[in-house]
């Protein structure tokens, strides 16, 4: 008897579970939003910087984010997830020497093809959003 209640309360939990996230939108972390922060104050930062100047500020900028969410615990898997592919697509772009802007179109098509599956190399087709920041300062570098 007792097993039947743990068991029943178990999958009505699930269910519970399961149901209150198709209800619910999906917050995002406070991790996550300081995180986009950053990057978005990085995108600000190198339209008023010289070229070896700015890859040194995306290099402190990928150091601060690994700090900041080094500082906290997990967050939840639709924000790691998120943070990871930012990370992953920011550390794609070739930094110091090893950038070509004559490469620019290759280093985004790779980029797009790695990180944002689906959307192929074709320009018209938005990138998933993880991937959108690194695209934009790519796309600063490149002019």
């Amino acid at each position: 008897m007792c097993s039947r209640i743990i068991l029943s309360s178990l999958i009505f939990g699930f269910c519970s579970v399961s149901l209150g996230q198709q209800d619910e939108p999906a917050e995002v972390s406070v991790v996550r939003t300081t995180v986009e922060k950053e990057v978005a104050q990085l995108e600000a930062e190198l339209q008023l910087k010289k070229n070896q100047d700015r890859f040194a500020l995306i290099q402190k900028t990928e150091k601060k984010i690994k700090q900041i969410r080094s500082k906290q615990g997990r967050q939840q898997p639709q924000d790691e997830i998120f943070m990871d592919s930012l990370e992953s697509s920011l550390s794609e772009i070739p930094r110091g020497k090893k950038f070509e802007k004559a490469k620019c179109k290759d280093y985004s098509a790779s980029i797009r093809d790695l990180y944002s599956p689906g959307s192929g190399t074709e320009l018209e087709e938005k990138p998933d959003a993880s991937v959108q920041p690194a695209l934009n300062i790519l796309k600063l570098l490149c002019q």
